[in-house]
């Protein structure tokens, strides 16, 4: 009941309006007409509106349906406004309005923010009818628009997809100014270049033509090096030293060859995601190449856009396989954990002629995978792991992981008495002619490999010979700490582990570089300071023996080798990029001798 009175009321409603416009579906537009221009423009939509509806035939339609979409406009409804409007487009193709209505959906998008997309609607409405009323204000707003409020990505768009566009002309130009001014000077002269050729005798062919002049001299007189560093974050310490590194390299050589070299420097935050935004304003700088990301999270993405534009990268510390793999000048300074426990096991079995090992390591993520590579060489090269065990993070008892190392051995060593294979007087008192308990019993193992972190071992070895062990002990960079032999010196004499870095061993070059960071910005450098000078002195290298390009830089880095570095000894050149040097120690009663 109340539907049908709904309906009767409108229908009432209807004919009540109709009335009221007499005579002509044209009299009634004009009535509509005199409304909307006293500025009543919600009434006013209600009655083009009404007659859209009254006269769906007639051949004033489409101007009724575009009055009402322009009150709504002025009545401030810009959304159903910008809803009707593109639906007006699409229902109206052949209308003598389609230029005003892309024309407004320009101006709806203008006030909404989204300034790509008003353009374009000005574009159309300019090229549908550019002598029209509204392709002259199509025109003159998309004009003002060009200089300053279009991005730099916009008015590439314009360029790319409008081409024979009236505009075109003059997005190229603005490129070109808007390239120059944020001194990115390639790409000012690459727009130059394609402004002549395409118009050369354009509008503005005699300021192209100084720019281009202008942007030339600045791309011969400088060259920009990149950095992407983890400015702010839970990095923001390591990235300090990573961007000291890189300073300290270049202090006295901000000019190479009469050009200046300007470091330009992004912060990852430390972050993926970050990295990927820091990257893509780098390229927009045009950097002959990039140094970093830190971590190997950041420098995955980081290579992949890297390579997409032709932009050589050299990561100093990221050490994930297979980052170098990402593209031809991608380049990793620090060896991947498993390719350092992978050197240790070459070592342990070739040089040491060990062939049993045993394994306690960190149950992360790291220690299961540098434990996998561990093992695998092993059996590579014929040796064997008898255990193969694991601890969480913070744990301080490692019974549970020795004492089945040490029931192995004791069964092997009751194996070898009892074929006469090891001299029993270890085992027997020959004064009270009886066997001593097997709890007191010397067990050997020919090495154990232990990859945890100083913490660690400060505890794990002790207690490892709190059970009679007897074993060479060999370890990643986590033995490679002064605080360990501090606690545990008795213990770790004669140890070995293998390390991409260790700071100051054997290395005149390391002393000036210690002594020069010190008083340039006064602390101590570590571990990123050292790779990260490293890759800078590599580009350094490069440019001061004229590889000034992206192409020739990364030609020169790929054919490096045997490269002396403050922090290691770096090879590209037979390496696939992926730097592989790494170093064996002994630890010692007074210092570390290196052994390779």
């Amino acid at each position: 009941m109340k539907r049908l009175i709904v309906l009767i009321l409108l229908i009432s409603a209807s004919t009540s309006f109709s009335q009221k416009l007499a005579g002509s579906p044209r009299e009634a537009l004009y009535q509509a007409l005199d409304i909307y221009s006293l500025g009543r423009y919600d009434e006013a939509y209600e009655k083009f509106k009404l007659l859209s509806e009254i006269y769906p035939r007639e051949a004033h339609h489409s101007i009724f349906k575009f009055m009402s979409l322009k009150s709504l406009f002025k009545a401030g409804h810009l959304d159903p406004a910008k809803n009707g409007f593109e639906k007006f487009t699409k229902d109206y193709p052949g209308s003598n309005y389609l230029d005003a209505a892309n024309m407004y959906l320009g101006h709806i998008a203008y006030l909404q923010g989204r300034l790509l997309e008003s353009a374009i609607y000005y574009i159309k409405a300019r090229d549908i009818s550019g002598k029209s009323r509204a392709g002259e204000i199509a025109a003159a707003n998309l004009k003002q628009m060009l200089p300053e409020e279009l991005s730099i990505d916009d008015l590439i768009y314009i360029v790319d997809n409008y081409p024979r566009s009236d505009f075109a002309e003059e997005a190229l130009y603005n490129l070109g100014k808007r390239h120059y001014d944020d001194q990115r000077f390639k790409s000012a002269a690459t727009v130059c270049e394609k402004y002549l050729a395409n118009y050369s005798f354009g509008n503005h062919t005699a300021g192209i033509k100084q720019l281009y002049a202008k942007a030339r001299e600045k791309c011969v007189n400088k060259i920009i090096i990149g950095v992407l560093a983890p400015i702010s974050g839970s990095y923001a310490d390591y990235g300090k030293e990573m961007v000291n590194g890189i300073k300290l390299a270049f202090a006295d050589a901000s000019v190479i060859d009469n050009k200046e070299i300007e470091l330009i420097i992004k912060d990852t935050q430390g972050t993926p995601v970050q990295a990927v935004e820091a990257m893509k304003s780098l390229i927009q700088e045009e950097p002959a190449i990039v140094i970093g990301p830190l971590r190997s999270e950041s420098a995955v993405s980081a290579a992949i856009l890297a390579n997409f534009n032709s932009i050589p990268l050299i990561t100093p510390t990221a050490s994930e396989p297979g980052i170098a793999e990402l593209g031809d000048n991608i380049f990793q300074l620090s060896p991947s954990a498993e390719k350092i426990a992978t050197c240790l096991a070459e070592y342990a079995v070739n040089d040491l002629g060990i062939k049993e090992f045993g394994i306690i390591a960190p149950g992360d993520f790291n220690g299961r995978q540098v434990a996998r590579a561990f093992r695998q060489k092993v059996y590579q090269l014929g040796g064997e792991v008898i255990t193969n065990a694991f601890y969480e993070p913070g744990e301080t008892d490692f019974s549970h992981q020795i004492k089945p190392l040490r029931e192995h051995l004791l069964m092997k060593t009751e194996e070898q008495l009892a074929t006469g294979l090891i001299d029993s007087s270890d085992y027997f008192d020959e004064e009270k002619e009886i066997w001593l308990e097997q709890e007191d019993w010397r067990v050997h193992l020919g090495g154990l490999f232990l990859p945890g972190y100083q913490s660690e071992l400060a505890q794990l070895v002790p207690q490892t010979r709190y059970h009679i062990i007897s074993t060479q002990y060999l370890g990643l960079d986590g033995w490679d700490s002064p605080e360990l032999a501090k606690e545990i010196s008795r213990y770790i004499d004669g140890s070995i582990f293998a390390t991409d870095y260790h700071p100051g061993a054997e290395n005149n070059t390391w002393n000036d570089f210690h002594t020069h960071y010190r008083e340039l910005f006064g602390s101590e450098p570590g571990r990123v300071a050292a790779l990260s000078h490293d890759a800078a002195e590599l580009v350094k290298s490069a440019l001061q023996k004229g590889s000034m390009t992206a192409d020739a830089i990364g030609t020169y880095l790929g054919n490096v080798e045997d490269y002396k570095g403050v922090s290691c000894t770096i090879d590209f050149k037979s390496t696939g990029h992926a730097n592989d040097a790494v170093s064996i120690f002994r630890i010692g009663a007074e210092s570390l001798t290196r052994l390779r």
